[in-house]
């Protein structure tokens, strides 16, 4: 049979014999074909018929009708086997041109969308996480589009999750958004676009989008554990977060609570999930579960100092007070001699809201070096900010004079402290206006002046 197709072929490449008379000529790939879901599924078939003539047809038809077929072939290649068929379905979907970039959207959005063409997976992964990124209304067309046209499965996917996860304001116009997704998704069979109708479901009968959404979950899981490149962990993980959700909200929280606990068995223990899904459950105060993970994945949780410290707040929560202060003990005690990674890890415990934390980690760090160094200084630095976005002012400004005590000390030993971005004038300029600010805070009068005026003194423009 594939002797046949190949002399079938050969022939008409070198114009031994004419032409058979089957009434076919090709369909031009601009003509405006339209054609049923059932005709569309027929010339699919056809891809993989014995006849080379039929088959090339059944391309130039499917060519001709363009993103119209789009939907079609992408569903073929998911599910069928015929080598032929999935070899010509894979041509058809890479010369289907599709508009990424629509007049009248927002420029930031064509900007974004100018070369999603021509772009590798990771550029077009970073810019779904840049159109995902806030709530706006304008930017659902083109994740919609992303949703229903783009080639990779999963970055498709990843859109969808971006879309399911956005939290919009309380005054957002959902019945606008609504309408946006609906007619951005269209009537597409893919999975994600049944992620997004789930979504807009459970907005109005929470009830039956958690069932619908429960049973499209399972199907990406399989998904996952066979064809893993059909799909992404992140995506999981999201869908099950928003189960999560909706469990919640209908105060089935046992179910909620094993929806969470999936996305760590997802990740194996991934630092980011088993993170997420601490903050869950101790927002949830769901405590067995937290004394559960904490010990099914000790050696997690005592080899990266975040999660320590995120296991720390989780004992505050429950009011087991010597626990924490063990926890806080063994994470300081952590990449010991290493000032720039506790600084680091000060900063990001800052970032999460574990601003304690952080002060204890800006501390530990300035006194692993002498003083007057870049980065005892900037350990300096970072402390006194946070002091102040506490009110704790008085505290920052000395910390401050300590610094500008240091830089001033390196000065005159003719040190270079070009890379700490700052003079000693400036440091300490700063150092009185906070001071000043401490002292108005307590109704110390007179002080505050006093400090304002040596600030001048030192440094008129900062």
């Amino acid at each position: 049979m594939r002797l046949a197709r190949f002399a079938a072929a050969t022939t008409l490449l070198f114009g031994l014999v004419p032409k058979p008379a089957t009434g076919w000529e090709p369909v031009p790939a601009a003509a405006n074909v339209r054609r049923t879901q059932a005709e569309i599924e027929t010339l699919i078939d056809r891809l993989g018929d014995d006849d080379f003539f039929v088959r090339e047809k059944a391309q130039s038809e499917l060519a001709a009708l363009g993103v119209a077929a789009f939907d079609a072939l992408g569903e073929a290649l998911e599910r069928r086997r015929d080598v032929e068929i999935l070899e010509r379905v894979r041509y058809l979907l890479r010369e289907i041109k599709i508009d990424w970039v629509v007049k009248g959207e927002p420029d930031e959005v064509e900007r974004l969308m100018q070369n999603y063409e021509g772009a590798d997976d990771g550029t077009r992964l970073a810019v779904i996480e840049q159109l995902g990124a806030g709530v706006d209304v304008r930017v659902l067309p083109a994740l919609c589009r992303i949703v229903r046209f783009e080639r990779s499965p999963a970055l498709a996917k990843r859109a969808a999750v971006r879309i399911i996860e956005q939290r919009p304001a309380a005054d957002d116009d959902w019945n606008l958004r609504a309408e946006t997704l609906r007619r951005g998704i269209g009537d597409s069979p893919r999975a994600p676009a049944a992620w997004i109708r789930a979504h807009l479901v459970a907005h109005d009968d929470p009830a039956a989008g958690a069932k619908a959404l429960g049973e499209l979950i399972e199907a990406e899981m399989t998904v996952f554990r066979h064809t893993p490149q059909r799909s992404r962990a992140d995506v999981l993980i999201g869908l099950w977060r928003r189960q999560a959700d909706l469990l919640k909200h209908l105060n089935r929280r046992p179910e909620a609570v094993v929806a969470m606990m999936n996305i760590v068995a997802l990740d194996a223990g991934g630092v980011e999930a088993l993170t997420e899904v601490l903050r869950w459950l101790v927002d949830n105060q769901a405590w067995a579960e937290v004394d559960d993970l904490a010990g099914r994945f000790a050696a997690k949780f005592e080899a990266d100092p975040l999660l320590t410290y995120e296991l720390a707040g989780a004992r505050r929560a429950q009011r087991r007070t010597e626990d924490e202060t063990r926890l806080v003990a063994a994470a300081l005690a952590m990449n010991a001699g290493d000032q720039k990674t506790h600084i680091l890890t000060g900063m990001e415990l800052h970032k999460r809201g574990l601003i304690d934390y952080s002060e204890g980690e800006y501390r530990h760090a300035i006194g692993l070096a002498p003083p007057g160094q870049s980065l005892t200084l900037t350990a300096q630095f970072m402390l006194a900010e946070s002091l102040h976005d506490r009110r704790r002012d008085l505290e920052a400004g000395k910390v401050l004079e300590e610094a500008a005590d240091a830089m001033d000390r390196a000065d005159r030993k003719r040190e270079d402290l070009s890379e700490v971005g700052r003079s000693p004038a400036t440091v300490r300029a700063r150092s009185h206006y906070l001071s000043a600010l401490g002292y108005a805070h307590d109704g110390k009068p007179g002080q505050p002046k006093k400090h304002l005026l040596a600030g001048l003194g030192q440094d008129q423009y900062h």
